[in-house]
C-alpha cells in the first residue's frame, strides 16, 4: 500500500502545519467508470433476457401450431376427409395470434398450412 504525505509549513510563529495522507481509497473518476461499466453490463443482460423471452414465445407458438396441424391431420385420417375447417380455424384464432389454417388437396393427399402473426414479425407459416 502506497502512502503519500504532503507537508505545508506555515510560518514558525503560527506553528500550523497541514498534512495530507492518501489511504488508498477510490477517486470519483474510478467510481464513475465503474458505474458506467456496471450500467453497460446490466443493459446487455436485460437485452439478452428480452431476446430469450421473445424466442421462448416464438417456440411456444410454433409448438401450438404443430399440435394443431397434427390434430387436424388425425381428424382427416379418422373421418376420411370430412372435417370442419371452420371450427379448426376458430380454435387456431384462440390459441395463436391471428392464427389461420388452410387445407388443400383431395383425400387422401392433403396439404395443411398454418399462418399466424406475431407482434414483431409480419407472419409465420408452417406446412405439414
Amino acid at each position: 500500500m502506497k502512502q503519500y504525505y504532503v507537508y505545508i509549513l506555515a510560518s514558525k510563529r503560527k506553528g500550523a502545519s497541514f498534512r495530507w495522507h492518501d489511504n488508498g481509497g477510490f477517486t470519483l473518476i474510478e467510481v464513475l467508470v465503474s458505474l458506467t461499466i456496471l450500467g453497460i453490463m446490466l443493459f446487455s443482460l436485460a437485452s439478452v433476457e428480452m431476446i430469450a423471452v421473445r424466442n421462448s414465445r416464438d417456440a411456444f407458438f410454433l409448438s401450438v401450431a404443430v399440435q394443431q396441424l397434427e390434430a387436424m391431420a388425425e381428424q382427416i385420417r379418422a373421418q376420411q376427409g370430412s372435417v370442419n375447417v371452420g371450427q379448426w380455424n376458430l380454435d387456431n384464432q384462440k390459441l395463436l395470434p391471428r392464427g389461420k389454417g388452410t387445407i388443400t388437396g383431395n383425400y387422401p393427399f392433403y396439404t395443411l398450412k398454418m399462418t399466424w402473426n406475431d407482434s414483431d414479425r409480419l407472419s409465420t407459416r408452417i406446412q405439414l
